[in-house]
């Protein structure tokens, strides 16, 4: 509208004129009389360019050729000349330049890892709790396609991935999810409209047994755990008194004293925590002292942490309940819970925020205690079990872990005491 207004400044562009002219305190054009539309645009900052205004379906456009100094006059009225037969074709140049810059940029986040880097991390770590979780996995597992056109990723290339993968004994279930993994990047790439379609999407998972037999501790694994952890807290603390009776002899300030009933640190009651509750490992990484109610013995799951992204409610055993009461008193004075507060349970002890991966004491441990093919989300399966095997029904395990439906708890079903035979000696008629 006001490069109309401005239709009155018309000259014969030439060099000399260009360089006469002077910066005002707005910016004005001046339109070639030789080529209709062509015109220099003059800023008050003194940067000068050229450009071609023309109408399109009776709208009027403007459209950026370049700036002086980087394009001559005649390169300038050269592009203007051929940009102007476009126009007179019924083109639309300034849509055609926006959609060419958009294939242009289409074309270059379309590698893998410029995709993840640029776009689907920043949204995947905010839109989503396990967001880091997820790059991590892709960087991982699939770091061999990251400089691979995503057009380029085909359902036989990964299909061989998988097939190598399960040669080397990796589950069916752990590949199912890392390939979901995949398939969600190229998703969202479908999505914001830098792929026309999903090269995956026609690649089935591999078959799983959902109900296979699930890692669970047997009593005398626990114990052996229970002890390791016990043995663990003994030396940490036994290492402490050495260190102190050293510093004494030397005029050194002394650390912390541990007396009989405090944990060394948070491993041990992390660990009892999870084995009594069933918090899955990243749950127990986000818990808060304002979660727990001390007089109403219950730890709560906020939706924000939980996988469902439903808010669930645990009764703390005595046991838990006695592990989180010295726990918080170990806390440094001022940051014990008295009110509800967002302090972290056990804070990563390397930032103070919170964990997110178990860390290699816990393994340590596992190792320790001789366990096999023992995991920390374990200590979930185990909870599970020693409930049903109690004779506990599914649906009440279903809710204290936290599952969207029963199939999932079904997993369990097979520990329940005799009830299947219980059920099909009803039929006996004496």
């Amino acid at each position: 509208m006001g490069a109309r207004k401005e239709g009155k400044r018309k000259a014969a562009l030439t060099d000399r004129l260009i360089e006469s002219a002077k910066p005002e305190d707005k910016l004005y054009r001046i339109w070639d009389t030789k080529i209709p539309g062509f015109f220099v645009k003059i800023r008050p900052t003194g940067v000068i360019g050229y450009g071609l205004g023309y109408y399109h379906n009776g709208k009027f456009k403007e459209y950026t050729i370049g700036k002086r100094g980087a394009l001559t006059l005649k390169q300038a009225r050269d592009n203007a000349k051929a940009l102007a037969g476009d126009v007179a074709e019924g083109i639309d140049i300034q849509a055609k330049k926006v959609a060419g810059r958009r294939e242009a940029e289409a074309a270059r986040v379309r590698t893998l890892k410029i995709f993840i880097d640029e776009k689907y991390k920043p949204w995947v770590t905010v839109e989503r709790k396990t967001g880091e979780d997820t790059i991590r996995r892709l960087k991982l597992h699939f770091s061999f396609l990251y400089n691979t056109p995503m057009t380029d990723i085909t359902e036989w290339g990964i299909t061989k991935w998988r097939s190598d993968r399960l040669k080397s004994n990796t589950s069916p279930k752990t590949i199912n999810r890392d390939v979901a993994t995949l398939k969600g990047v190229l998703a969202k790439a479908v999505a914001w409209g830098v792929l026309n379609e999903n090269p995956l999407t026609n690649l089935k998972p591999l078959k799983v047994d959902n109900h296979s037999k699930q890692r669970f501790l047997t009593p005398d694994e626990e114990k052996a755990l229970r002890a390791a952890l016990d043995e663990r807290d003994r030396e940490i603390k036994q290492g402490r008194e050495s260190g102190n009776a050293w510093r004494e002899q030397r005029g050194y300030a002394k650390k912390h004293a541990f007396n009989r009933n405090e944990f060394a640190d948070y491993i041990q009651p992390m660990l009892l925590l999870m084995l009594n509750t069933g918090l899955r490992p990243a749950e127990v990484f986000q818990i808060e002292w304002g979660d727990i109610n001390f007089k109403g013995t219950t730890l709560t799951v906020r939706g924000e942490i939980a996988k469902s992204g439903k808010t669930r409610h645990i009764h703390l055993n005595r046991e838990a309940l006695g592990i989180m009461l010295q726990w918080n008193n170990q806390q440094p004075e001022g940051k014990k819970q008295k009110s509800r507060g967002k302090r972290l349970v056990f804070p990563s002890p390397v930032n103070g925020g919170a964990m997110v991966k178990i860390p290699k004491a816990v393994y340590r441990v596992f190792s320790s205690a001789k366990l096999k093919n023992f995991r920390p989300y374990d200590l979930r399966h185990t909870f599970a079990s020693k409930l049903v095997m109690k004779g506990v029904d599914l649906n009440t395990v279903r809710e204290l872990l936290g599952h969207r439906d029963i199939s999932t708890t079904l997993i369990y079903a097979h520990l329940a005491p005799d009830h299947k035979a219980q059920a099909v000696e009803l039929l006996n008629d004496g």
